[in-house]
């Protein structure tokens, strides 16, 4: 009895949400249209609360390009992410009536030209996605040497402890710096939030998602002591799943 018991309680907190995640149903949206009137492309979103991600395909390559963005009263930015972090392309614009409107540029080149955009949602289903058990790893994004670049590193403690580090840097001849030491924050549902008050009020969220990371500030609290412009806010690919070593950072 004793031992049926302990069982009980061990299964109890294994849904607890202590050692296990929860699946979530969330949005999938497909939108097609054309950039600059004539490339076609296609954009397929999973809407994850302010964040989106997912696949853009152009008509002519039909090769998937992973896609992270955030969504903020129906303003969309999405960014064209390679394997290797760096950003090939930028969509931005409204969100309306079930299309998207805006501009698309490129994301590594200084001089790029904003392109139209315009978009049609074709579909919208629901998807289950379950949170990632383990989040450890090296995420990155890339404009190019002289554009601009950001490291976020994270070893997960446990399933509800993560430590983290940033190193970021804004476009030369600047470049500008925006560096968090390691640090460890609690980790609920794919999100970890960091807060201080150390040199004003800073505040962002990092969301985990299946092949990447979101960083968004949040309360309009963008004090963090970093350089001029620069910033962790972005959006990050995993490029390795290889615990880190913090103090290599920069390299």
């Amino acid at each position: 009895m004793k031992n049926q018991k302990k069982i009980v309680l061990i299964l109890l907190m294994l849904c607890s949400g202590i050692l296990c995640m929860d699946a979530q149903s969330l949005t999938q949206q497909v939108f097609r249209g054309t950039i600059n009137g004539k490339i076609g492309v296609s954009l397929q979103l999973v809407v994850q609360n302010d964040v989106v991600y997912g696949t853009a395909s152009y008509t002519q390559k039909g090769i998937p390009i992973d896609v992270i963005g955030s969504l903020n009263q129906g303003q969309i930015v999405v960014h064209e992410l390679m394997p290797d972090g760096s950003v090939t392309g930028i969509y931005a614009g409204i969100l309306k009536n079930g299309a998207i409107n805006g501009i698309w540029v490129a994301g590594n080149k200084r001089t790029a030209k904003d392109l139209k955009l315009s978009l049609k949602k074709v579909s919208e289903s629901t998807t289950t996605v379950t949170p990632n058990k383990d989040v450890t790893g090296t995420y990155r994004y890339s404009f190019g040497e002289e554009l601009g670049t950001g490291a976020l590193l994270v070893q997960q403690i446990s399933p509800t402890k993560i430590a983290v580090a940033f190193n970021c840097f804004t476009a030369g001849p600047a470049f500008n710096m925006a560096i968090l030491d390691k640090t460890v924050l609690s980790l609920k549902n794919g999100e970890a939030i960091y807060s201080s008050n150390e040199c004003g009020k800073c505040k962002f969220k990092i969301s985990f998602l299946p092949k990447g990371a979101q960083v968004s500030y949040m309360d309009d609290a963008y004090d963090c002591g970093f350089g001029n412009a620069a910033s962790t806010a972005g959006s990050y690919i995993k490029t390795n799943s290889s615990k880190p070593t913090f103090a290599k950072l920069d390299e």
